[in-house]
């Protein structure tokens, strides 16, 4: 990251040159390094020309001026980088090794030549304590004082009076050196902490208003200086830089031109502005609600106004929206056929509609703030209060009640209550009630015609046992003396062909009506839920029914077949109700299946449930029929001229009976593809 001084200054070439010979090192971060290191580079610079310009005052010449040079370039170079310290060493030895080690060499002296040489030496020595730490100043400088205490006997003709001046002066330049790097350190080392906190600081507030959801900008002379992203968001830029230096009153609507120039004429006057509502245009040319504070500030050094807006169309249209609801809401409820009121706490009306009012008898004004016991008989108040209990625990119920009306007459309605809380504590009631008078008569004329219909149940459930009892004495007798003529009793004689075609007829007939009867009583008993529950082996019962078929189907050239899954688990079932339903489902399966066919009956368990299916390859039944097949005397081919007998309630005797099991039955088939017939039963209890 780039040091904030770093920067190039602004002014002519020769201090832009200046900054670029003197700039130190990027990775140099601290303001005392980067000191150190520019005034290495300074005194680099300053003592490289110093030796050019006059030689050392004499002292070096030829390899030493060379060596010095060189030594001084290497400091300059070092100064450039993090290794300034190690450039430091370089200068010292140049400045005061190299001065020392000529005059040694020379072996001679004279007073311009130990002065050089001296100044040379301190020069080194406020060099090194300009960019050195304290303790390597102290080094140094008690490194030239042992030089300067130990010349005399490296040049015998240097007396040691001669030396003491310039160890004195060392030593004072020295120690003042010393302090100075102690005091300016510490100096820097509170102007880089102040920096620091004022780095921080800023960055953390740009970071504040950076990220700040309201748009922030600063504005002098009516353009803008600065403005943040959510600025460009809410005046729909592309970034910030197109934005910059624009008018601010080009973004504001016409009807407030004039007012926003006059809040602004009055902040940059140093007067701060209150927040106000006006209009801005965006980029796009759509008009935006805003809240504008204008608060006078400064801004690089110059009187600026600082502005905070809001952009405020979403809650302004919700707003609106809200204050349109409310008129909805309140045209709804003036109007609504229902009664609503709302109670205080205390049971005092606050709200009534005009519905309520007009049902009670009363205007609006006369009910606003009595008190509910008004309209409430005391015979229904236990009612109310009980609900309020409930409604002051949170709960919403609805119940019936009767209200009494300004003339003392009764009003029944439903009423829907709910309660209402305001900052966790029960503040009242709504209550919506509903006119049930003609609802009270309906229910009471359904009351009436559900029990005659009761009634029209009972007689027809006895009409059939009586029809069914009265029906059976003398089919039995038709039955017996048909069986006694086709058997050719000895003292009826024999039959002529045709009177055994017309008795076998009439035997078909007189067997056909009794299964009829059998069917209603069958199916009345199911109806009535009279069933007799017991626990069968159903396979056993499957055996029984295919065995009482197969004469069936061996007239009619079918053959019939029983597979069983086993074991399968006993059933809880009525035996004499499952008996008919088998029987029924066989029955039908022989009936429409032609000569040559199949019907198979197959059992098998799964879960909780057994399942029975009778599969026949007979005619089918067409996909549209098949969930009527099941109502009361329906039939598929339902014309006088129809081949198959029938009056349709074998199948309906058969869901009913299954259905009151607690089971199901279906059917899937194809026409042309014959059918099969599945219904479950539970599994007996333990198993």
């Amino acid at each position: 990251m780039t040091h904030p001084s770093s920067r190039p200054p602004q002014g002519g070439l020769w201090r832009r040159l200046w900054h670029a010979l003197t700039e130190p090192s990027s990775a140099l971060t601290t303001l005392d390094e980067r000191r150190c290191a520019r005034l290495l580079s300074v005194g680099a610079i300053l003592s490289l020309i110093s030796l050019l310009l006059n030689n050392a005052a004499h002292i070096l010449r030829d390899r030493a001026l060379a060596v010095g040079a060189a030594l001084l370039m290497g400091a300059y170079a070092l100064s450039r980088t993090r290794y300034y310290r190690g450039g430091t060493l370089l200068a010292v030895l140049a400045l005061s090794g190299v001065p020392l080690a000529t005059l040694i060499a020379r072996a001679e002296w004279d007073t311009p030549t130990v002065t050089a040489t001296l100044a040379w030496m301190v020069l080194s020595v406020l060099l090194s304590a300009l960019t050195l730490p304290a303790a390597w100043t102290a080094a140094l400088l008690a490194f030239n004082l042992a030089a300067l205490l130990m010349l005399p006997l490296f040049v015998p003709a240097l007396p040691l009076a001669s030396v003491m001046p310039s160890l004195g002066l060392v030593s004072a330049v020295g120690a003042l050196a010393l302090v100075g790097n102690a005091f300016g350190r510490h100096y820097l080392s509170q102007s880089e902490a102040r920096a620091d906190r004022l780095a921080v600081d800023e960055a953390r507030f740009r970071r504040l208003v950076e990220g700040a959801p309201e748009m922030v900008a600063v504005h002098s002379r009516g353009r803008l200086q600065y403005i943040n992203e959510a600025g460009v968001r809410v005046f729909g830029a592309a970034s910030v830089e197109s934005l910059i230096g624009k008018l601010v009153t080009d973004f504001v609507h016409p009807d407030y031109q004039e007012a926003s120039a006059q809040r602004m004429r009055r902040a940059e006057q140093g007067e701060p502005q209150e927040m106000v509502e006006e209009q801005i245009v965006r980029v796009n040319g759509r008009v935006a609600d805003v809240e504008v504070v204008s608060i006078p500030t400064t801004y690089e050094g110059q009187p600026a106004v600082q502005m905070v807006i809001r952009d405020i169309t979403e809650r302004k249209r919700m707003e609106e929206e809200v204050r349109r609801l409310k008129e909805l809401n309140e045209g709804i409820v003036q109007n609504m056929a229902e009664g609503i009121v709302i109670e205080d706490a205390d049971g005092y009306f606050t709200f009534v509609n005009p519905a309520a009012a007009s049902m009670l008898g009363y205007r609006v004004e006369e009910l606003l703030g009595q008190h509910w016991t008004q309209v409430i008989p005391p015979d229904q108040q236990p009612i109310v209060r009980a609900a309020d209990e409930r409604r002051q625990r949170g709960q919403s119920d609805r119940y019936e009640l009767e209200l009494v009306r300004k003339d003392g007459t009764r009003l029944p309605v439903q009423v829907s209550g709910s309660p209402r809380f305001v900052a966790g504590r029960f503040a009242g009631t709504l209550a919506v009630f509903t006119d049930i008078s003609e609802m009270r008569r309906a229910r009471e004329a359904l009351q009436t015609a559900y029990e005659a219909l009761q009634e029209v149940d009972r007689l027809k459930t006895l009409m059939i046992q009586n029809v069914s009892h009265e029906f059976r004495t003398p089919l039995t007798y038709i039955v017996g003396y048909v069986g006694l003529l086709l058997d050719e009793a000895q003292d009826m004689g024999p039959l002529t062909d045709h009177q055994r075609r017309s008795l076998t007829i009439v035997a078909e007939q007189a067997e056909r009506l009794r299964r009829l009867m059998d069917r209603f009583v069958a199916m009345e008993r199911v109806s009535e839920g009279a069933l007799d529950l017991q626990q069968a082996d159903l396979a056993t019962l499957l055996e029984r029914s295919v065995e009482a078929a197969q004469l069936l189907a061996a007239a009619a050239q079918l053959t019939l077949t029983l597979e069983v899954a086993t074991p399968l688990p006993p059933v809880h079932v009525d035996v004499l109700a499952v008996q008919q339903v088998l029987e029924n489902l066989l029955s039908n399966a022989i009936k429409f299946t032609p000569a040559g066919g199949r019907v198979t009956t197959r059992a098998w368990a799964s879960g909780k449930w057994v399942y029975v299916a009778v599969s026949d390859t007979g005619i089918g039944i067409p996909t549209q029929e098949q969930e009527r097949i099941f109502e009361r005397f329906y039939q598929v081919d339902g014309s006088p001229s129809r081949r198959f007998a029938g009056v349709g309630l074998g199948l309906a005797l058969c869901k009913q009976a299954v259905e009151a099991h607690g089971g199901r039955i279906w059917v899937e088939s194809r026409p042309g593809e014959g059918a099969t017939f599945t219904f479950t039963l539970p599994v007996a209890f333990g198993h």
